[in-house]
């Protein structure tokens, strides 16, 4: 990857109310390897750039579903909302809950609208940096809500045609987003990226 400044620098938050989901693939647009989670496909620079986009996010929305599968892993200042629709979560193990609120799905509420309530709270109480986490379906929910403008995503692959394949597994509708960075590592076996919305967000 590139210098942590270059990384800094391509990773900033831009000052205005935004909206960025950070995700790690396959070249097939898979989120979780044979354990069930993103541990698998991930490794120290993966883990590095994570730190360093979490660090300045004033919110962190994560869906149950991997709270549940990865545990908890609170941003260093920001609040963390979870999006649930199931089981309960595991709050017995949670660092912190005074930093956590729970958003319940309500009856014949689907995803994309659950994540509209937790994103209008957050507009409307300061919140200016977004970040989601995944899982998949919650990062879906909110690009189909027009709701994201940044998806900072990370594939295990070799050209930009993988990163392009694995896009095309997680966003419904890619083709509303454009590259605007790429970085290679590992020797070409792990792809940085950066796609931005194109077709208007927060409409």
């Amino acid at each position: 990857m590139a210098t942590r400044d270059d990384a800094t620098s391509s990773y900033a938050w831009p000052e205005r109310f935004w909206v960025r989901a950070n995700l790690v693939a396959t070249n097939s647009g898979a989120t979780a390897g044979p354990s069930g989670t993103s541990i698998d496909l991930t490794n120290r620079e993966d883990r590095d750039l994570l730190r360093l986009i979490r660090q300045h996010c004033d919110a962190l929305i994560v869906g149950a579903s991997s709270i549940r599968a990865e545990g908890w892993h609170l941003p260093p200042h920001g609040h963390t909302h979870v999006v649930s629709r199931g089981s309960p979560l595991p709050w017995n193990s949670c660092p912190d809950a005074s930093r956590v609120t729970e958003w319940q799905g309500q009856a014949n509420e689907t995803l994309p609208v659950l994540v509209t309530r937790v994103v209008g709270h957050l507009a409307a109480t300061g919140s200016m940096s977004i970040l989601c986490e995944g899982g998949i379906a919650t990062v879906r929910a909110l690009a189909k809500a027009r709701l994201l403008d940044e998806l900072c995503l990370t594939v295990r692959g070799a050209s930009r045609a993988d990163v392009e394949r694995a896009l095309q597994g997680i966003l419904p509708d890619p083709t509303g987003w454009s590259l605007a960075s790429l970085t290679e590592s590992d020797g070409g076996s792990t792809i940085f990226s950066i796609w931005r919305c194109v077709t208007g967000v927060h409409s």
